[in-house]
């Protein structure tokens, strides 16, 4: 699994194990970066930038730095389609972007007949892409072809509260993977990353494993 950790001066990229949460490879931005999301496009990594309008390419093996492609806009959530990716920019405008990070299509996304603004991380899987929102505790199952929430996951049960910082202890990570049909979950700050299975009508939170963070 690969994980991109923001803030200036401190966002890095993750190469991590797992099936332990050991981390395998680490690479730092540089100080004037803010890392957002991370996806797999083709045999290779493409990393968001908050502000700075630029995706940093990586080969996945060892995390080597290639090329910096720019994009316009701002840059928050990231998930691989298989083709390219899709990218979010906090507004409620999910973008499909071709290999080189070009916009090839753009689809609103509403809720119960209103945009759902502040579109965070992201992650597609089993036909839909789900998401997190800024400040709120739910993940969201979009449908890809009209931008309509199909599915709302309750999340709360995930908390993993801090103080201090700026939005410190919100939801804030998100990935799938097929092989276990599971989500990796965390947040600002957390202190654990939680691989977790979403089951029953009411979507309830079903605890697989838990990993501490050591960093």
């Amino acid at each position: 699994m690969y994980e991109s950790t923001g803030l200036y001066g401190t966002s890095g990229l993750h190469e991590i194990d797992s099936n332990t949460g050991e981390i395998r490879h680490s690479i730092a931005l540089c100080g004037d970066l803010y890392g957002e999301g991370v996806a797999i496009v083709g045999d290779g990594l493409v990393q968001l930038t908050w502000r700075e309008q630029v995706a940093l390419t990586y080969q996945r093996e060892g995390l080597v730095p290639k090329e910096k492609l720019p994009y316009d806009g701002e840059g928050w959530g990231a998930t691989g389609d298989g083709k390219g990716l899709i990218t979010s920019d906090g507004s409620e405008i999910l973008t499909w972007r071709d290999q080189d990070c070009r916009a090839v299509r753009r689809v609103s996304v509403s809720f119960q007949g209103t945009p759902l603004r502040k579109i965070n991380d992201l992650a597609l899987a089993k036909g839909k892409i789900y998401a997190n929102v800024y400040g709120r505790d739910e993940l969201f199952g979009i449908c890809p072809s009209t931008g309509q929430v199909r599915e709302v996951i309750d999340c709360r049960a995930l908390r993993d509260c801090k103080v201090g910082a700026k939005g410190a202890g919100l939801l804030n990570g998100l990935a799938y993977t097929p092989v276990e049909d599971a989500f990796f979950v965390t947040g600002k700050q957390w202190t654990q990353i939680h691989v977790v299975r979403f089951v029953g009508r009411l979507k309830r939170v079903l605890f697989d494993c838990v990993w501490g963070r050591k960093r």
